[in-house]
């Protein structure tokens, strides 16, 4: 594992949530019927605890102590993030659940394969609740 990734990790984590929420408002806003005005609040509520939590992983990046733990911190943080969002966005009809293959992509790339297929898992046991809670 290398620091650049994990900095490149952080980078494009923020490129994808800002590119989601520009997409989610021009949408929002050119129809009407995308999502419920209180959906759409928690859904910018989601993207701003992204934005915090990203800035407390650059915090801690330059820091520079325990990276191995803080990807892998960051890849359980992701999962999290995009059940949630796959909840929001109309649960098993939504259309996130990409989302998930490329934070697996991501433990592959970043950490080894075995993080991949821990990730995977847990992607499967995050959804799997998911579905089972709907």
């Amino acid at each position: 594992m290398e620091k650049k990734n994990i900095f490149w990790l952080i980078l494009i984590r923020v490129i994808i949530f800002t590119t989601f929420f520009i997409s989610a408002l021009t949408i929002q806003y050119s129809t009407a019927a995308f999502l419920a005005v209180k959906t759409f609040h928690w859904l910018i509520l989601l993207v701003v605890f992204t934005y915090v939590l990203s800035l407390i992983y650059f915090i801690l990046y330059y820091w520079g102590k325990h990276l191995t733990f803080q990807v892998y911190l960051q890849i359980l943080f992701d999962l999290l993030i995009i059940t949630a969002l796959v909840y929001l966005s109309g649960g098993l009809r939504g259309s996130f659940y990409f989302f998930y293959i490329l934070t697996i992509i991501t433990a592959s790339t970043v950490l080894s394969s075995r993080a991949a297929y821990i990730t995977a898992a847990l992607s499967c046991v995050f959804f799997g609740l998911l579905v089972d809670s709907l």
